[in-house]
């Protein structure tokens, strides 16, 4: 998904929004953070000198306050982060005198944390996502609350934009506006 995201979906992105310079991306169920810091990194490499002049938002919301109080310190264990490539993880760690691993503060100053339930009955969103990220959250669902969580994340996807989700979950075919792109991805 990582290396689909930095090589396909920011490279549309960033050609279909070069005149407004806006990328927003949503985590939903962000747990404790792995995932949005990695998407905020490669966010970064993409744009290189460029990513000051663009305005990116990154949300990461989850249901648990507990587990968004550890995403929003951005302290992780030496083996949270080992599978992460040598650049990025010498480029946004540093190493706390207590032996965890820090992401830098330019990486987690980019990141909006927010509490937020995806069983509301809308969502708060004025304007729509490039990409948005659901993975290993829809199986808790039933097939019909997920179809129903699928249609809100349509209607929040900018056209062109991206649905990940698990590799242990599918949508039904016929079942979503999203087109099947490869396992887990939709378009």
């Amino acid at each position: 998904h990582f290396e689909f995201f930095s090589d396909q979906v920011l490279s549309e992105a960033i050609e279909r929004n070069q005149a407004q310079k806006v990328l927003r991306v949503w985590c939903a169920g962000c747990s404790s953070g792995e995932e949005p810091y990695t998407l905020m990194m490669l966010i970064m490499e993409k744009l290189g000198g460029q990513f000051a002049s663009w305005k990116t938002v990154l949300l990461a919301t989850d249901i648990s306050a507990t587990a968004l109080k550890t995403a929003m310190t951005g302290k992780y264990g030496a083996d949270k982060v080992t599978e992460l490539p040598p650049g990025l993880r010498n480029k946004y760690f540093s190493k706390s005198p207590d032996g965890q691993m820090s992401v830098t503060d330019n990486v987690r100053q980019n990141i909006l944390f927010r509490r937020h339930n995806l069983m509301d009955a809308r969502f708060p969103f004025k304007e729509q996502f490039d990409a948005i990220f659901c993975r290993n959250v829809m199986i808790y669902f039933d097939r019909e609350t997920r179809n129903t969580l699928v249609a809100k994340y349509h209607k929040h996807t900018v056209t062109g934009g991206y649905l990940f989700i698990g590799h242990s979950e599918t949508l039904g075919r016929g079942e979503t506006d999203y087109t099947y792109v490869m396992p887990a991805v939709y378009k």
